[in-house]
C-alpha cells in the first residue's frame, strides 16, 4: 500500500489537470482535496520511516548521519 499511495500522489495531479480542463475547472476543484490528503499521507509516511530507522539503530547521531547521506550532503560537511 505504501508504494501505491506514493504513486497515486505523483500521478493524481496530472489526472486532476486533465479532468479539470475537460470539466472547465470543476474537476480540478474537486480533486484538490484528494491531492492534499495524499500529499499529507506521503509526508507523514516519510516521518514514520525516519522514526522507525531511529528506533532501529538507537543512536540519534548515526540516524542523522544516515539521513544526511541519503539527502546528498557533501562528505566535507558530514565530518564537521
Amino acid at each position: 500500500m505504501h508504494v501505491l499511495y506514493h504513486q497515486m500522489a505523483q500521478v493524481f495531479p496530472i489526472l486532476g489537470e486533465i479532468v479539470g480542463s475537460i470539466t472547465l475547472g470543476a474537476g480540478k476543484l474537486l480533486s484538490t482535496g484528494l491531492q492534499i490528503a495524499l500529499l499529507n499521507w506521503v509526508r507523514m509516511s516519510e516521518f514514520t520511516a525516519d522514526r522507525a530507522g531511529l528506533l532501529t539503530c538507537q543512536d540519534p547521531e548515526v540516524a542523522a548521519s544516515a539521513l544526511m547521506k541519503l539527502a546528498g550532503v557533501p562528505q566535507k560537511i558530514l565530518t564537521e
